[in-house]
């Protein structure tokens, strides 16, 4: 496109600088404007404006609709030196203009076509102007026997006839006086407000198009014939459903309506503007009403409003086209004529649909927060919960860590209280050799009294490493095997404690008596039991004949005993030269 306007840029200076020189452009008829030979070229073309309107979209332009050798074609003009009069004032001048014609417009309406570029109004001469007295033109029954495409190249008609209804401010329904042998009624689009009141006789003059049922004068221009005069016809009850459907549900509309005064009755959907249209629900089916004669009468109406509105019924029907032989009916409206038309039958109860529909939202939107507001406290309370549970698990195990440990220093005070009581008895006695053994189990028992309380054994959270730290001092690595596949969070420190121990004196037997090589730890869970072996490779021994507390030897009566404080079981199974197996069952 930009390739294009850089074209059309350079012609047009080669045309003006040709201009300039004195060469008048040249003469075209329409064949050859549409052949397109002379796109882009400055010409001249003699022709008879058909209608001519300022752009909505661009106001500094307005187009013109060209009746140029019995064809039509679009132009458009620099107009922002004009009035709308005056533009309106070209309509049915024969003109000579001069301006380059153009494959298609470049901007909103690019699909237009081929049109003709005037500059300015100064390149557009009036040769014919149009009538003087725009009613001094044939009557529209010199219409009666042509076609609606011939409309096209007729020019202004006339039409007299009393006001029905005006809407739009430009908008018109005219009802003929019985001087024309034409049908009753015709519309009229004014070229610019005001409109005449309802019921003024007057004459129209205009351009006429039909939607093949009636005629409508385009471009038109009134003037007064007599006062108005208030409405006389009685007004036709009618629902929407009788307007736009037969007797079997079909769609049919009632064009024989079109121009009768009706009344209707529905709910107000929506007002667009209170001098404007409202739209009225009949059964579902929606009729805008033109409440502009009686807006001081909408004032009062909102949207679900009953209302009745009288008036006169326009069908809104497509004027014919070239490509739409039989224009399609939109619909249908109505036009009311004065502020009583419009009647408030009844204003919407308070207790609506919306507003339920509000309450239930405000409910549910309160439910919501209280939900969230619940659920909020409850973490909160379970957080705080879980921090004082925390706190008393805290002094639990601190308080139990207390007992148990006081218990095992109460249990090393008899045990070694005891001990010294049977030296003492034993040195009485002269049994030196006794006294000895008890004496060096005493210390060992002290030893490793003094061992337990230094050791970090019981703070392991895996009793595997409880059991390699316990036997770390007195036994080297290499020959022991542990495999405790009980959890440390399962044991108290009492008995994390007396599993130790056992296993400690077991294993320091197995290497000072039973001279093993390899010995093999297991601890495992057994249903609601602990189960923990100590199993060597040593010399073995006869349990029944096995030194006791009578020979001095201490450790595995203390063993049994310990255990079975727990309410536990001890079992040995050994045999000399078969080595040794240790059952602990908690």
């Amino acid at each position: 496109m930009r390739g294009c306007v850089r074209l059309f840029a350079a012609v047009a200076l080669v045309s003006l600088s040709t201009v300039a020189a004195g060469d008048k452009p040249p003469l075209v008829s329409a064949e050859e404007f549409l052949s397109g030979e002379y796109d882009f070229r400055l010409v001249r073309a003699k022709c008879i404006v058909k209608d001519a309107f300022r752009d909505e979209i661009n106001p500094d332009y307005a187009y013109l609709t060209l009746l140029w050798d019995n064809k039509i074609v679009y132009a458009a003009v620099k107009a922002k030196t004009l009035s709308d009069d005056e533009i309106a004032a070209l309509i049915g001048a024969g003109v000579t203009i001069e301006g380059q014609p153009q494959p298609r417009l470049y901007d909103q309406r690019e699909k237009l076509g081929r049109n003709f570029q005037i500059k300015g109004p100064e390149f557009i001469k009036v040769v014919t102007r149009a009538t003087e007295d725009p009613f001094d033109v044939p009557d529209i029954s010199t219409l009666e026997g042509l076609g609606p495409g011939d409309l096209q190249h007729v020019g202004r008609r006339r039409f007299r006839g009393r006001v029905l209804a005006v809407w739009n401010k430009t908008s018109a329904l005219i009802s003929g006086l019985g001087k024309f042998d034409m049908p009753e009624t015709l519309a009229a689009k004014f070229v610019a407000p005001p409109a005449p009141a309802v019921g003024e006789e007057i004459e129209v003059s205009g351009f006429p198009e039909t939607d093949i049922h009636h005629y409508t004068l385009v471009r038109a221009r009134w003037r007064g014939i007599s006062a108005a005069v208030a409405p006389s016809e009685a007004a036709t009850d009618i629902t929407a459903r009788d307007m736009t459907t037969d007797e079997t549900g079909r769609a049919r509309y009632r064009h024989d309506m079109h121009g009768k005064t009706v009344r209707m009755r529905g709910t107000v959907r929506s007002i667009h503007d209170p001098g404007g249209r409202l739209l009225l629900d009949d059964d579902g089916i929606l009729i805008p009403v033109d409440i502009s004669a009686a807006a001081d009468a909408a004032m009062e109406v909102s949207p679900g409003c009953t209302v009745e509105a009288t008036g006169v019924c326009v069908m809104d029907t497509e004027n014919w086209q070239m490509n739409s032989v039989f224009p399609q009916i939109k619909g249908f409206f109505i036009v009311t004529r004065a502020p009583g038309d419009l009647r408030l039958v009844s204003r919407p109860a308070w207790w609506t649909a919306t507003r339920l529909l509000v309450v239930i939202g405000t409910l549910f939107a309160a439910l919501v927060a209280i939900l969230i507001w619940n659920a909020a406290l409850r973490r909160a309370a379970a957080r705080k919960g879980r921090e004082l549970f925390r706190e008393q698990i805290g002094r639990v195990e601190a308080d139990l860590r207390t007992e148990e440990r006081t218990r095992l220093a109460v249990e090393l005070h008899d045990s070694l209280a005891q001990n010294l009581t049977g030296v003492s008895m034993e040195l009485e006695a002269g049994h030196v050799d006794i006294a000895a053994r008890t004496l060096k189990s005493c210390r060992d028992d002290l030893r490793n009294c003094l061992w337990d309380l230094r050791s970090q054994a019981l703070e392991e959270k895996d009793m595997t490493q409880a059991v390699l730290r316990t036997l770390q001092p007195l036994v080297n690595a290499d020959r022991v095997k542990v495999r405790f596949n009980v959890p440390r969070k399962k044991l108290s420190d009492n008995t994390a404690h007396a599993l130790l121990r056992s296993v400690r004196e077991l294993v320091v037997n197995a290497v000072r008596h039973g001279h093993a090589t390899t010995i093999r730890v297991a601890g495992s869970l057994d249903g609601g039991k602990i189960m923990c072996s100590v199993q060597d490779n040593g010399c073995g021994f006869d349990p029944d004949d096995a030194p006791g507390v009578l020979q001095g030897h201490f450790g595995i009566q203390g063993i049994r005993e310990r255990i079975e404080a727990l309410g536990g079981e001890f079992d040995i199974e050994s045999a000399p030269g078969k080595g040794t197996k240790a059952v602990i069952r908690i």
